[in-house]
């Protein structure tokens, strides 16, 4: 079980409400309608993970966890998802001592990365 702790963190940087409609997906990434192809994207997403920390052995699995990670949120933009975001991968990822800092810079990388235009700015505003 993961201590109340990491709820109060995760909701001090990523505090979502539950009212917000989820943003749809049919426009692509947020990196690419920046004019990035992909396989940039999936570069400056493993390079952002890095120096922010996070830690990976697999590049594929850490791009398809984040897309997935991006996909999830776009349809539960909420407190909830987030957190359960946030428990997944700290669960999965025990073995390398993914921390809830990680999991929240993860989630964050994530969202600006691969999340669709719009995601990064509609949980940082519900944050504030």
């Amino acid at each position: 079980m993961i201590p109340l702790a990491v709820f109060v963190v995760l909701a001090s940087f990523l505090s979502v409400s539950s009212m917000t409609p989820p943003l749809a997906r049919a426009e692509g990434t947020a990196c690419e309608s920046r004019g990035f192809d992909l396989a940039t994207c999936d570069q400056y997403f493993l390079d952002d993970l890095r120096k922010r920390g996070v830690p990976f052995t697999d590049p594929g699995a850490a791009i398809r966890i984040g897309h997935g990670t991006a996909d999830y949120l776009t349809q539960h933009p909420t407190m909830k998802g987030i957190t359960a975001i946030a428990n997944r991968l700290i669960k999965d990822n025990s073995n390398v001592n993914f921390t809830v800092q990680n999991a929240v810079n993860f989630i964050k990388v994530s969202a600006h990365y691969y999340g669709p235009p719009g995601l990064e700015e509609q949980l940082e505003a519900a944050a504030s």
